[in-house]
């Protein structure tokens, strides 16, 4: 398997669980609603971790940008 199509994989997984991770934190706040002081930590650590997963995924496909412009080929 190539490295573009295993790059690809990765990102198309994180992508994945960086979704599932914010369906469950909404899911979650749905499910039940923080009271004062805005959501709760459970909520705030999915929408975090989702966000962070997001970020990754951003500096991967940089990294697989700048490492296939024709000045890098």
């Amino acid at each position: 398997m190539s490295i573009f199509l295993e790059t690809n994989a990765a990102k198309n997984t994180l992508h994945e669980i960086a979704n599932q991770a914010y369906g469950l934190a909404m899911g979650l706040q749905n499910a039940a609603p923080s009271q004062v002081g805005g959501p709760s930590k459970s909520v705030q650590y999915l929408l975090e971790t989702s966000l962070q997963i997001n970020k990754i995924n951003k500096t991967i496909e940089e990294i697989v940008l700048t490492d296939s412009s024709p000045t890098n080929a």
